[in-house]
């Protein structure tokens, strides 16, 4: 080949490489972008609106959907942050209590005898019951699990949102014990009760998973599986993202696996006394007692396989720690921090205009603050 070929076939050569090597280059640079953005720490905001409050003091709020839901003993109502209204609804109610998953959410009178259920676009079902409600939780598809208080005895009832009752158990305090706490799965085939009861004199947990698919139709109760704790307190039981499920014990927690017959797979033990927990999709949030100083609190982040993905002492006192969107966010008046739940802080910084009541997420970096005297929209720089 002639020298003369050879350079016209490198030049051709070069025409091609330089291409997918400029696309790598833009591709590199975009991802180290998006990595820096996701997980760099902001103490900056800027205001993108304002309002006044025109609820009363006891309205509370939470995120729902990328909206804000606002509820209180008279109604409740969906908005997006500019204020734009989605739904409201009127009821009575002497202490409304809610339960949110990813598409729909229960408001009940806890100790009363009605519950609500809502989605994106407004009511879904209302279901009345002849017993007081001492809690209930939703699954997504709507279905909802309740306990009802009966005087020494309580039972547990599944409900579709029309309100059919699909199962119904009562229990009592020497079998299975008491019910301190359920969840449904997303899919509305498991529901996790956490029991408590004495044995001899020993306080006693019980964790049992009920199944209303195929599993569980050969079981006797529609029990598929069940863990006995004793000298510990399960105050708390969830389902998070994928086939994981979680129990909140007082000295720790324990995951399960498993989608059709949970099975213990991790159990992590704290060494001091546990103050808060949370729990989202992605993982469980504690805030324990005590640091390097054995003074203040440490928060602890795990993911849904029981790794500590965070773990912090907090150098503030917080009067409130909620999940908002999938983010766990601390405030006091004015001090606020905000972390996703792999552990990266998304924000640390005060806010400047009033006193904070609340904050709830309600986009990628947006967030309404709900202060005394009125309402504020913000943007995370």
């Amino acid at each position: 080949m002639s020298e003369q070929k050879r350079r016209r076939k490198h030049r051709r050569r070069r025409r091609k490489i330089w291409p997918l090597l400029l696309i790598c280059v833009a591709a590199a640079l975009a991802f180290g972008a998006r990595y820096y953005m996701e997980h760099r720490t902001s103490s900056a905001y800027t205001v993108v609106s304002t309002g006044t409050r025109e609820d009363t003091v006891s309205s509370q709020y939470q995120s729902f959907a990328g909206a804000v839901l606002r509820y209180s003993d008279d109604g409740a109502s969906l908005s997006r942050d500019d204020g734009t209204l989605i739904w409201n609804e009127s009821f009575d109610m002497h202490s409304p209590t809610v339960d949110l998953s990813d598409e729909a959410m229960v408001i009940y009178d806890k100790k009363g005898t009605v519950m609500y259920v809502f989605g994106t676009n407004g009511i879904r079902g209302t279901i009345s019951t002849e017993l007081p409600i001492l809690k209930a939780k939703v699954s997504s598809q709507g279905m909802i699990a309740a306990i009802l208080e009966d005087g020494e005895t309580t039972w547990i009832n599944f409900y579709t949102v029309e309100g059919q009752t699909i199962a119904t158990g009562k229990t009592r305090i020497d079998s299975p014990g008491y019910p301190v706490d359920l969840d449904v799965s997303k899919n509305s085939e498991l529901l996790m009760v956490s029991y408590l009861y004495v044995d001899g004199d020993t306080p006693t947990s019980y964790v049992a998973f009920y199944s209303f698919g195929s599993a569980g139709q050969n079981q006797m109760d529609n029990i598929v599986s069940g863990y006995t704790y004793p000298n510990v307190m399960i105050p708390q039981v969830s389902f998070l993202g994928g086939d994981v499920a979680v129990a909140v014990r007082d000295n720790g927690l324990t995951l399960y696996s498993g989608g059709q017959i949970p099975a213990e797979n991790v159990s992590v033990t704290e060494e001091t006394e546990i103050a808060s927990t949370f729990i989202s999709d992605r993982g469980v949030g504690l805030i324990v007692q005590g640091g390097e100083k054995q003074q203040g609190h440490t928060l602890k982040i795990y993911n849904t396989g029981g790794k500590v993905v965070k773990e912090q002492e907090l150098q503030n006192d917080y009067g409130s720690v909620v999940i908002s969107g999938g983010q766990l966010i601390l405030h006091n008046d004015r001090q606020v921090n905000i972390y996703e739940m792999d552990g990266t802080e998304k924000f640390s910084g005060t806010i400047e205009e009033g006193a904070i009541q609340s904050i709830c997420r309600t986009g990628s970096n947006r967030y309404m603050v709900v202060m005394e005297d009125g309402l504020e929209t913000i943007r995370l720089k």
